[in-house]
């Protein structure tokens, strides 16, 4: 079987990167970068970055995207539309970043339109659609100090072959959206596999791998950790046997994708 797409989950701790690449044209999409080494490594692979999202505005999901700018600054390339969450913060790092992204425009290496639901929710490129499920504009933030609340959702749809991504996306945000857009074979869950259910009117980890439906759930994570995964988390797992369930605290992920059939396996 020829393999059209490449989704690669990237090992970076507690924290997120995630690579879809077309594999013909070695043409790709980058979300997040939490550390810039195995993300740099992974760009090394393609031919061309088409788009970058940032879900948004914590650390460990953007931590290694200054490096990720400066190396497309240094290999001259123009106008790589960064789709980047409206969130605002304080933190050094995120100054640095925010310096790095206005060095990166001033050259024209990096254009920059927000990104919601509302506005550029439909993006075409690398032979797909990349739809911006969640936050919508009109809400407006739902709280600054809680940046998980307006995380992006990003679903990636090519013929066949649908992959979600979850971003860091709190339970009390999942019931807000379509169920029917939320249907895919690849599942990124949110927040480290972290507790959902938060109250009455959130979804449990149970709840959305249930509205999913996916084949593939994937979870960034530490080998060891309090909280994340949750004891809600390992509960869902055991009430969906039939699904297959992928860890990068065990590696980096590579999951090779045939967008007319549908078809999908782990790259060994």
């Amino acid at each position: 079987m020829r393999y059209d797409y490449e989704i690669s989950f990237l090992a970076v701790g507690h924290g997120d990167a995630t690579l879809i690449c077309q594999t013909a044209k070695k043409h790709a999409v980058l979300i997040d970068a939490a550390i810039a080494a195995p993300v740099l490594s992974a760009i090394s692979t393609i031919s061309e970055l088409k788009a970058i999202f940032i879900t948004h505005w914590d650390e460990d999901h953007f931590g290694g995207m200054p490096a990720v700018i400066k190396l497309l600054t240094s290999q001259n390339k123009r106008d790589v539309t960064v789709y980047i969450n409206r969130q605002f913060s304080k933190t050094k790092i995120a100054q640095r970043f925010r310096r790095t992204l206005d060095e990166g425009r001033e050259e024209g290496t990096i254009t920059i339109p927000p990104a919601f639901a509302d506005n550029s929710g439909h993006v075409k490129t690398i032979g797909g659609i990349f739809f911006i499920l969640w936050p919508y504009n009109y809400v407006g933030i739902i709280n600054p100090e809680d940046r998980n609340l307006d995380s992006l959702i990003l679903r990636f749809e090519v013929e066949a072959i649908s992959v979600l991504i979850g971003g860091d996306a709190k339970g009390v945000v999942w019931p807000r959206l379509d169920n029917k857009g939320l249907r895919s074979k690849v599942f990124r869950f949110p927040h480290h596999g972290g507790r959902l259910s938060t109250s009455k009117k959130s979804w449990s980890a149970n709840k959305l791998i249930s509205e999913v439906d996916p084949e593939y759930v994937v979870l960034s994570s530490r080998e060891k950790s309090r909280q994340h995964p949750s004891q809600e988390f390992f509960e869902a797992m055991k009430n969906h046997t039939t699904r297959k369930f992928l860890f990068t605290s065990e590696g980096t992920i590579i999951l090779q994708a045939e967008s007319k059939t549908g078809a999908i396996c782990i790259k060994e």
